[in-house]
């Protein structure tokens, strides 16, 4: 028989089993508070917090809500049934991602282009790090994602990103017990309790480490009892000085009693204040606009016993929708100047939008709602259809929108206006939006339509000119054939003959310009031709005889070039026929013309004939009809004149052409 425990032993006993309840109590207190610490931060924090394998694609092991609703899924449950690869926009940059991530350790600020479950783009803010099993081996990477996008969008998408901020902090309270009774019930032994509050510590650390926004908890007394770095940054006070604290330190009256209102608030009705502004003195008097989201704070028996909540410094946020204001109303105001004004027709709904321009540019009051059946009313009915065909093109052929036409004021005035627009389509090509402009042109088109009427006046005035000189040189060449047909001198009449081919290779230059299109231009293989037929008559020459080859380019030359270079023309053909081919020789005459280098002009006038004497200085002689082409060619063309007397005779001029000049 053993020995019955004397009351002493028994004492001791009862004692150490006392102490061992104890002990075994507060080893399950500890974890199931850091648990419900973790637990509420990570369902209430208003970034994505995630948990994954590593690998080239990667699993899920856990999202909080903020992910789930960044990425768009319903459930973590969903969520698994995807690889981490069909996050990115390029699935293939995982594997290189992940092994960059196990080398460093960890990334702060990475930025990442990321796919929604409906395919949609994202830009995510990532903090990652990488997390090892007691043995120093890489178990798997958890991670902070903030959504970033709505940095990078224009006013419309500023708003979007106003709404993502409300949804910061969601508080379900008793949802939250119940997930933390539960979890606690799964704890049922002392090692598990120890191994989830290892784990809990760790990701609690990672993610107040890892997130930007600042996370604070105070007691009833409004004193500061737990924050993390992000809170110290926006203080700008050190965690010693921080702890303990009250909001007197970095709020001045007023706004000591906004924040007290909020919070009193909350305390009396439990119901999450979101996303309430006020201004915040940081350490060194500098002051920003926080913006703050709370929620009532309680312990295991569901005693309120303080507040946690979330802080941001939206101040940049603030000067942005400043400056977006100021920008706004600087638009407006250069569409008003301006008379631009802009529309927008959702193809969806069928709605339309019109700036304040628009209905100063149509002179309709600010009472007649946006339509397409109102605006069809203000467009003149002879142009409805051509704007209807126009708008319809846009949309079939999927290219910008650019119209002019006519409407109707409401004082039966006409108007003119010009209408640019552009077409939003979805990822599946189908068009969501059409948006553009509208300006008035009235001034504009009227100012065109008096230029048309002056410059059609203009050259009907000019043409009446070219054709009077015509007519006049007409006459001169034939006073100058009658003269020469009444005098017996042959060397008489030949000088005047030679000087009515030249009134009749100007005259040419008239007729020309009066028949042409454009009263600017003259199209010289034309008039070239007129010039050389012409002398071909005047001297009864047989081409068969004499060939005359013509090589011309389609060159348009001004009267300033064309003239003088015609008169050339006239005094080389009048010579070659006179003197290169005596005695009726048969031989060829070839003129060429074409654009060379450098926007230069090549005239080009050959013959087989006898040539020119080589002893004969062509630059200092008295022929009258040498020393006009050197004229012509050196000073009224600007350019340079060269004979070869190899074969013939071999003249060649060049010239810039003015034109490009």
């Amino acid at each position: 028989m053993s020995k019955k425990p004397t009351h002493e032993e028994l004492k001791q006993r009862v004692k150490k089993l006392e102490q061992k309840t104890v002990k075994h109590k507060q080893t399950e207190e500890a974890p199931r508070e850091s648990e419900e610490r973790y637990r509420t931060l990570i369902e209430n924090i208003p970034v994505g917090v995630y948990r994954t394998t590593l690998g080239p694609k990667g699993k899920f092991l856990m999202a909080n809500p903020a992910y789930l609703k960044m990425f768009g899924f319903e459930s973590e449950e969903e969520l698994k049934k995807f690889c981490v690869a069909d996050r990115f926009m390029v699935p293939s940059k995982r594997a290189e991602h992940s092994d960059n991530l196990v080398a460093q350790g960890s990334v702060t600020g990475f930025e990442l282009l990321c796919k929604r479950k409906d395919g949609t783009s994202l830009l995510g803010s990532f903090n990652i790090k990488v997390v090892c099993d007691e043995k120093g081996k890489v178990s798997y990477f958890d991670g902070i994602v903030e959504d970033i996008t709505e940095r990078r969008r224009t006013e419309e998408e500023l708003k979007k990103h106003r709404d993502h901020l409300e949804e910061l902090v969601t508080e379900q309270t008793k949802d939250q017990q119940k997930v933390n009774e539960e979890l606690l019930a799964e704890i049922s032994d002392h090692k598990k309790a120890k191994k989830a509050l290892r784990e809990s510590e760790v990701k609690y650390r990672v993610i107040l480490a890892s997130i930007e926004d600042s996370y604070f908890e105070v007691n009833q007394r409004g004193e500061i009892t737990f924050f993390n770095e992000s809170f110290s940054k926006i203080t700008g006070y050190p965690p010693d000085e921080l702890m303990g604290m009250k909001n007197d330190k970095y709020l001045d009256q007023e706004n000591r009693k906004k924040v007290f209102k909020k919070f009193n608030e909350v305390w009396k009705t439990g119901i999450p204040a979101k996303l309430f502004e006020y201004e915040l003195i940081r350490k060194n008097g500098e002051k920003i606009t926080a913006q703050t989201s709370a929620s009532l704070m309680t312990d295991e028996n569901g005693q309120k016993i303080g507040f946690r909540g979330i802080i941001r410094d939206v101040s940049d946020l603030k000067k942005t929708e400043e400056a977006l204001r100021k920008s706004e109303a600087r638009l407006l105001e250069a569409q008003r100047v301006a008379h631009i004004g802009n529309w927008s027709w959702d193809l969806q709904t069928n709605k339309l939008f019109w700036s304040k321009e628009n209905y100063r540019i149509f002179c309709l009051s600010p009472e007649v709602l946006p339509s397409y059946e109102n605006f069809e009313r203000t467009v003149h009915p002879e142009d409805l259809d051509f704007v209807n065909k126009s708008i319809e093109d846009a949309l079939e052929r999927k290219k910008p929108y650019n119209s002019e036409f006519r409407i109707i004021l409401p004082n039966n005035k006409v108007g003119f206006v010009q209408s640019i627009g552009n077409i939003e389509y979805d990822k599946e090509d189908k068009p969501l939006r059409f948006y553009g402009t509208v300006q008035d042109i009235t001034k504009r088109k009227r100012a065109e339509e008096k230029i048309k009427a002056s410059l059609k006046e203009k050259e009907i005035l000019l043409q009446e000119i070219h054709h009077r000189v015509k007519n006049n040189m007409q006459i001169i060449s034939s006073l100058l054939h009658l003269q020469a047909s009444g005098v017996g001198d042959e060397r008489v009449t030949d000088a005047l003959m030679e000087c009515r081919g030249r009134v009749q290779a100007m005259a040419f230059v008239h007729e020309t310009l009066y028949g042409s299109d454009t009263l600017a231009d003259i199209d010289f293989k034309t008039y070239i031709s007129k010039v050389t037929n012409q002398i071909f008559q005047t001297f009864k020459t047989s081409m068969d005889r004499i060939k005359l080859e013509v090589d011309a380019e389609d060159i348009k030359l001004g009267i300033e070039q064309a003239s003088p270079l015609g008169l050339i023309t006239n005094e080389l053909l009048t010579n070659s026929l006179k003197y290169a081919f005596p005695e009726n020789r048969s031989g060829e005459i070839v003129i060429r013309i074409r654009a060379v280098e450098q926007d230069s002009i090549e005239f080009i006038f050959s013959d087989n004939g006898i040539g020119i004497p080589g002893d004969m200085d062509w630059r200092n002689t008295d022929s009258l009809g040498l020393r006009l082409i050197i004229l012509l060619a050196e000073d009224q063309l600007d350019g340079t004149l060269s004979l070869d007397r190899g074969k013939g005779t071999h003249f060649t001029i060049r010239f810039r052409h003015k034109e490009n000049q």
